[in-house]
């Protein structure tokens, strides 16, 4: 929080804090790669400081699931859906063969 960025963190009146998430990158053959995270209900959801938190990447935690690979452990189910290699990009319009989401090499292409 000190620097350029906390003086416009603060400047938005944010806390500068994330809420609890767990990345992931997913992958298969013939399938554009997926960079995102699941977040979990709790502190700065609303208020995430890089506006990464989305209802849709909302996950509730099981405590007792009886599915769980991994007994006495909260688990959390969510489904991802990948999209199919060369299939068109919603952001762009155009047909894309690489990953979904987050990929620092795209930042600023035209």
């Amino acid at each position: 929080m000190d620097g350029p960025v906390g003086d416009l963190v603060r400047a938005q009146q944010r806390a500068g804090c994330r809420p609890a998430h767990i990345h992931f990158l997913i992958s298969a053959p013939e399938f554009r790669e997926l960079v995102t995270a699941l977040y979990f209900p709790g502190q700065y959801l609303e208020t995430d400081v890089v506006f990464g938190a989305s209802p849709e990447l909302v996950a509730n935690e099981k405590i007792s699931d009886p599915e769980a690979p991994a007994k006495g452990l909260p688990s959390v189910h969510f489904d991802f859906t990948l999209a199919r290699a060369g299939s068109v990009d919603m952001g762009s319009g155009h047909a894309g063969g690489g990953r979904v989401g987050a990929d620092p090499t795209k930042l600023g292409a035209a």
